[in-house]
């Protein structure tokens, strides 16, 4: 691209704009709140806000740029789709071999950035709306096999569907729940288990001590056979839609490459969701759900 300096500005009022009204919205300053936090208020979880923008130059813009695609040594390309090998040659001849390549490799850095340790507690407010959201995270460190990331994914899925049960169909206290659990590769292996509901202000404290119960009860008795076998029957037609589209090998093809793992592993995905036990959500709660260290993170609205 060239250096435009008008259309540059152009953008930069465009993201002015757009931040001024996001500074007024409680759920995207609830979400900048969270990653910053999250990330344990390193400068690279600052969120952008108006007073930086000043701050993007246009000459700094366009020598990132070109710094970041003068040398294509390590670039990674990866084809999925219905096409013959052969018909893409002289694509790649003409659109990929005359890239610049210097033949020299890139590696990342580890910039220190770590999840918080310990319990913390974290409120915050904005708007006028009588709703609140509550988002609990347990993190830590662990190892890393597909067979314990699909678990871990699954166990979140079964406590989910027994959180709903509890805090929506019989409380009737919460606008919504949900749980995810990711276990992250890089720098260091860690993972972090997310529950987040919305409800009434006044209903925060009640029903997140229902949740630790149900943390509690899952780490003594495990999921119920029930919702482990509708977590199991999911998946499965999950992984069933999931191998017709293309996106899912594309994603999963360059992660394999790019850890140095064996693609044909990927043919085992299907086995793997099928393994989930009642003592195996048990073992996970355990291993995963940490109440020693839990970040809450609370939205209410100003003036409560």
């Amino acid at each position: 691209p060239r250096k435009d300096s008008v259309m540059f500005e152009v953008l930069k009022q465009q993201l002015t704009a757009s931040l001024a009204n996001k500074g007024k919205d409680p759920s995207s300053v609830f979400s900048d709140s969270v990653s910053y936090i999250m990330g344990n208020y390193n400068a690279r979880r600052r969120p952008l806000t108006l007073d930086r923008v000043d701050e993007i130059k246009l000459d700094k813009a366009f020598s990132v740029y070109q710094d970041r695609f003068s040398n294509a040594s390590d670039f990674i390309f990866t084809f999925v789709g219905n096409f013959a090998v052969d018909s893409l040659k002289p694509f790649i001849e003409t659109y990929i071999a005359s890239l610049p390549s210097t033949g020299t490799k890139e590696t990342w850095k580890d910039v220190g950035i770590r999840f918080p340790k310990g319990v913390i507690n974290k409120v915050i407010k904005k708007g006028s709306e009588s709703k609140s959201t509550v988002r609990l995270t347990f993190t830590g460190t662990g190892q890393y096999s597909d067979l314990e990331a699909t678990q871990l994914d699954q166990m979140a899925k079964v406590l989910e569907i027994r959180l709903r049960e509890v805090l929506r169909e019989d409380q009737g206290g919460v606008y919504s729940v949900g749980v995810g659990a990711t276990i992250f590769r890089e720098p260091i292996t860690t993972y972090s288990v997310t529950i987040s509901f919305g409800c009434a202000p006044e209903n925060v404290d009640k029903l997140t001590g229902l949740v630790i119960e149900e943390i509690k009860n899952l780490k003594a008795k495990g999921g119920t056979q029930t919702n482990v076998d509708k977590v199991i029957a999911e998946d499965t037609r999950g992984m069933q839609t999931s191998v017709k589209d293309n996106s899912y090998w594309l994603y999963n093809l360059q992660d394999k490459y790019y850890y140095n793992e064996d693609p044909k592993s990927l043919l085992q995905d299907a086995a793997l969701v099928r393994k989930l036990t009642v003592e195996r959500t048990k073992e996970l709660a355990n291993r995963y759900l940490n109440t020693e260290n839990i970040i809450k993170i609370v939205l209410m609205p100003e003036g409560k």
